[in-house]
């Protein structure tokens, strides 16, 4: 909306700031504008009375003015030439603001045009009077903002300092006021949405304000001009053109504007304005193009008839037995071919014959006419260092770039690439024909050779790629076949060749190498290496460890023991190389970490990309890895551009800044890391790690009651009927067994759910939300107490396994069952476990190292989820196979000792994402499809099932299995849609991905129950678990059809459970039937947290 008050109050602040400082100092005029432009942001958005109240208090003050200093609007005798200073500048300006004002006028109209040709025709008189109307108000506006800004330095030979330093003093007060609003509507928007990514957008606003001002200024200085654009010799003026290129430029743009006319009727008038200008505008291009070239060769080589006939007979001279032979050759083969077959048509085939040499000669002829015409222009060229390896790195950067991506090869990045390589490659030969007078004709014979070939191979590899028809070729039995090619094969040919002409570019443009940049190279080097192997094999890997200590089966402690020799060995590793090197090596090796350094701060800091969690080894936002173009361009150019400021630092001996930037930022990082395992020690958490001990056992009673419950982690729920579809053998295995496919999940993270599945609904999110004195590890914790106080009060033995983000003194347990232990080595042969081994150490640090380096090599390293070092696809018990083992081994490990009733809480993360299995035979395969995983689930609990079953301990005893949400982390594609349980059109009203988080897993089977696998639509929510398996306020067992309406919340994957609330999106209320639409209601929606 647009708040008229907020600016009739910023129009009173301006006209009372002018009149008050008119005939004062400029200084006190700057203060009121920027005051003025502060409270603008502020009061912006405040209630209408304050702004209406300080409004008034302006328009009071100024009437004040007026009566009390009626001097203040009377012009001073300074002012006395204001009128003739501005009309004499309006006079000189009138002729480019009158070009001004006629091209965004045009622009405008042509705007209008396009949008009416998309849509409508009508009002269009109308918005072609705005747009007229537009163009005068911005050429006005423009006039006034030069008028107000003159220049009076002359530009010419003025220093990149002085140019600074004097447009300073004209645009400072500009660049104040846009950056003043540019951070208060990026802190305005922070404190109404939320403060995710902060840094970077305050950064953006900097940037953004210091761009639009030197844009501003640039304007200022051309109309004034202060700074003068020459062409040289280059015609670009339309006057400048002979008459034939005239006549050539109407009938090229007659025929492009009748093409883009005719291919409009033919299908669309889409866009068919701007189709129009880039014709008439390629038109123009071309034809200044071909001018200047005409008028370059013109004043290069002599066209005279005399010339061009000593040159034909030079030729001639090189080419005629050529000629001869090939003539020869061609009526040869010609009479051969009718002795063998037949002479019909000998006459026509002979002729044939004789023309193909004749054109072919001619060709050859034309070759080395203009030969020495190309040499001699070519021999001109040269191509500056700083242009040459630009483009040599832009070129590896995008070839990489496209052979990384993360979704194969990415051909608009292979292209990108090709025109860099194209470039390089005709430089590398132009500097290796220069560098050919060398008394070594062999060895250039052959590079020249060498070069033909590669060139050869790269065109053939361009004609199959282009026209997607493959080639054979044969010659003595040889056959060479392409059958396809693609961007990035021709992209590496090209780059082979560049950096075989490499050595003759160095060689030719004299290249050296800088002198050592400072004295201080010791201590900046050992201060490089410190931060960099610090973020990678310590504060970063405490730091992500801090986030969520209890998703690890270490401590903090653990990380420092595991990654200080890394560290240490690393780090004395490139100092040891830094004392080996010469000079020239120790000032590269310097310019290379100082880079690397950057570039961690600026990629881990600054602009981390957003991936999601690290679930496992996999993160659960890969898709953003699969950046667009245009990230890719910037991120090229902000290396360059890194690259430059540091060789400057480097070279104005400014390492003394960089040895205290990096202090401070070694310090920082050290202080928020060592916080960690501070804060974990004083909490016990190390010791209770250390001192807890249990019989790590599932032990059942015979004869008494139990209770198993179950959380699947991410089991989707409608898959179950074709699970059993596949698997008919597994429904013995449960015997007595109610299935509720129309169960409602509390929510789609396992944050959220966790507390609500243990503790009832007590412990929703917008309940855990309404508690603002604890955290939410805290209250899931809490929520555990609880259920274990309550199984307790039963008169249960509490035996849990490990919860997600609980951090529970596990003490305070009857039974903890790890998620492996020692006593359970002797089933590792019978299951076909390797050894045990924790894979999270190297995870962190590879993890580290994934968000530091730049985007182009992020792919390789995160490598589908293998990361740097893949692992061999067998059992061996790491962090990537454990829960599964675990998963296997619950009924080895059960047994029927009880005395007491058992109440065994089970939690399994085998079926959440990444979706692997193991075998029957005892592989690890990786990358499974969700609905594979969760076959392999229910195989694996059914044959738990049948243990008890076979051991007595099966009637007796209460199951309830369930998820605490459905299927996340993935695109609802064919092999997650298997079916489609869901009413057409749900997904218009609740996203198709949304809609399968929230249908989890929810079967229950009671004491003693009997019969086949029943199944039971009533709506119940995954909350309704604990009640069902304390026998509390159980749902089950009320007579359908059951009213209810439930609610489901969309969290964020921003969830820190360190804070104190959840970040909730979405709260729906959900009645009868989770799969149709109408019963879907959105109660609130909370945007801050996306």
């Amino acid at each position: 909306p647009v708040h008229l008050l907020p600016i009739l109050m910023t129009v009173v602040n301006l006209i009372t700031a002018w009149f008050y400082t008119r005939n004062g100092n400029t200084g006190e005029r700057k203060q009121m504008l920027v005051v003025a432009a502060i409270f603008l942001v502020l009061l912006f958005n405040l209630p209408s009375g304050l702004v209406l109240y300080w409004t008034m208090n302006n328009v009071f003050s100024f009437f004040r003015l007026f009566v009390t200093n009626p001097e203040v609007f009377k012009k001073s005798s300074e002012k006395r030439g204001f009128k003739s200073k501005y009309k004499e500048q309006l006079q000189f300006l009138w002729p480019k603001l009158k070009t001004t004002f006629y091209l965004l006028t045009v622009v405008l109209i042509l705007g209008q045009l396009n949008w009416a040709f998309q849509h409508s025709f009508d009002g269009i008189a109308l918005r072609l009077s705005a747009a007229v109307l537009a163009g005068f108000v911005l050429t006005l506006l423009l006039g006034l903002f030069v008028l107000l800004h003159p220049v009076k330095s002359d530009w010419a030979n003025k220093t990149a300092k002085e140019w600074v330093l004097n447009l300073w003093s004209r645009f400072g007060l500009v660049f104040t006021i846009l950056l003043v609003l540019a951070v208060f509507s990026q802190i305005n928007w922070a404190l109404a949405h939320n403060f995710n990514n902060i840094v970077l957008r305050l950064f953006l606003a900097v940037s953004g304000s210091a761009l639009l001002t030197a844009l501003m200024a640039l304007i200022v200085i051309l109309y004034q001009n202060k700074l003068k654009i020459s062409g040289g010799s280059f015609i670009w003026k339309f006057q400048e053109l002979r008459t034939a290129y005239k006549w050539v430029l109407y009938i090229l743009i007659l025929l492009a504007v009748a093409s883009q006319i005719n291919w409009a009727v033919q299908f669309s008038f889409d866009d068919i304005i701007i189709r129009i200008i880039v014709a008439i505008l390629a038109s123009w291009i071309l034809i200044l193009l071909i001018a200047n070239g005409v008028n370059k060769l013109k004043k290069n080589i002599d066209f005279s008839a005399q010339n061009l006939r000593t040159q034909l007979h030079v030729v001639w001279q090189k080419t005629k037995w050529f000629y001869i032979i090939l003539t020869l050759l061609a009526l040869g083969s010609q009479i051969n071919w009718a002795l063998q077959f037949n002479f019909d048509d000998i006459w026509l085939r002979l002729i044939l014959a004789l023309t193909g040499s004749v054109a072919i000669s001619g060709l050859l002829i034309v070759f080395f006419l203009i030969k020495p015409i190309v040499e001699s222009a070519l021999f001109k060229i040269t191509i500056s260092k700083r242009i040459y390896f630009s483009f040599l790195f832009l070129a590896v950067y995008f070839y990489l770039s496209s052979v990384f991506y993360i979704n194969g090869t990415n051909n608009t990045l292979s292209l990108i690439s090709l025109f860099f390589i194209i470039s390089l490659q005709l430089t590398g030969i132009v500097y290796f024909n220069r560098a050919n007078k060398n008394p070594s004709p062999y060895f250039y014979r052959m590079i020249r050779y060498l070069f033909g070939f590669f060139i050869t191979i790269q065109l053939l590899n361009a004609y199959v790629f282009i026209f997607g028809t493959q080639i054979s070729l044969t010659l003595f039995k040889s056959t060479l076949l392409i059958k396809d090619s693609s961007a990035d094969a021709i992209a590496l040919i090209g780059l082979l060749i560049v950096f075989i002409a490499l050595p003759f570019y160095l060689r030719e443009s004299r290249f050296s190498w800088p002198k050592n940049p400072s004295w201080n190279n010791w201590m900046l080097i050992i201060l490089l290496v410190i931060y960099l192997f610090g973020h990678h094999f310590l504060w970063n890997p405490l730091t992500v460890y801090g986030t969520s200590p209890t998703s690890f089966s270490f401590t903090a402690l653990d990380i420092i023991k595991e990654n200080i020799s890394l560290f240490f060995g690393a780090s004395l590793f490139l100092v040891v190389l830094y004392a080996l090197l010469s000079v020239r090596g120790r000032n590269l090796m310097i310019i290379v970490m100082l880079l690397a350094v950057a570039l961690t701060f600026f990629n881990s800091s600054i602009f981390p990309i957003d991936m999601g969690t690290l679930q496992s080894h996999r993160f659960s936002n890969l898709n953003n890895l699969a950046a667009p173009v245009t990230w890719y361009i910037f991120e090229a150019l902000f290396l360059i551009a890194l690259f430059k400021m540091i060789l400057t630092l480097l070279k104005k001996s400014k390492i003394r800044y960089v040895n205290i930037s990096l202090i401070i930022l070694i310090i920082i990082s050290f202080s928020q890391s060592i916080l960690i395992p501070v804060k974990e020690k004083k909490s016990g958490v190390v010791e209770e790690k250390l001192s807890f001990h249990s019989k790590h056992a599932i032990p059942f009673s015979k004869d008494k009651p139990n209770v198993l419950f179950i959380v699947a982690d991410m089991v989707q729920g409608w898959y179950l009927d074709k699970i059993l579809e596949e698997l008919p053998d597994l429904v013995p295995a449960f015997d007595g067994f109610t299935y509720y496919p129309n169960t409602l999940a509390i929510s789609n993270y396992t944050t959220a759910s966790s507390p609500s599945i243990m503790g009832g609904y007590r412990f929703t999110p917008d309940k855990i939300n309404a508690d603002t004195s604890k955290t939410v590890a805290q209250k899931i914790i809490l929520a555990q107490e609880f259920l274990r106080d309550k199984v307790k009060l039963k008169g249960y033995e509490f035996i849990c396994s490990d919860i997600p983000y609980s951090g529970i003194n596990k003490n305070t347990l009857d039974s903890y069952i790890p998620l492996w232990h020692s006593e359970w080595d002797y089933l590792k042969h019978d299951l076909n476990i390797g050894s045990s081994r924790e894979l999270n150490y190297s995870l962190l640090w590879q993890n580290a190292l994934f968000f530091s380096t730049p985007l182009f090599i992020k792919p390789k390293i995160y490598n589908y989820g293998e990361w740097l070092f893949k692992e061999k696809q067998t059992n061996e018990n790491t962090e990537l196979t454990k829960h599964y083992n675990f998963t296997r081994i619950l009924r080895h490990i059960s047994n029927t000792q009880a005395s007491n009733s058992t109440f065994a809480f089970i939690w399994s993360n085998a079926s959440h994402f990444p979706w692997d299995m193991i075998d029957d035979k005892g592989n690890f395969i990786q990358n499974v499809s969700p609905f594979e995983n969760n076959k392999w689930m229910l195989k694996e609990l059914a044959l738990w099932f049948q243990w008890m079953q076979e051991n007595g301990v099966y009637d007796n005893t209460k199951i309830v299995l369930l998820s605490d949400h459905g299927i996340r982390d993935t695109e609802p594609d064919s092999s997650v849609m298997i079916i489609n349980p869901f009413e057409n059109g749900l997904d218009e009203k609740v996203p198709l991905k949304e809609l399968l988080n929230f249908t989890p897993l929810l079967m229950v089977k009671d004491f003693n129950a009997k019969g086949t696998l029943q199944k039971d639509f009533r709506i119940m929510s995954n909350v309704d678990g604990i009640y069902i398996a304390l026998d509390e306020n159980d749902p089950t067992r009320i007579e359908p059809p059951l009213e209810r309406t439930l609610e489901a919340f969309l969290v964020s994957w921003r969830i820190h459970v360190n804070k104190k609330a959840l970040p909730i999106l979405k709260k729906y209320e959900v009645k009868q039937n989770v799969y149709k639409k109408e019963n879907w209601n959105l109660i609130e929606s909370n945007e801050q947290y996306k």
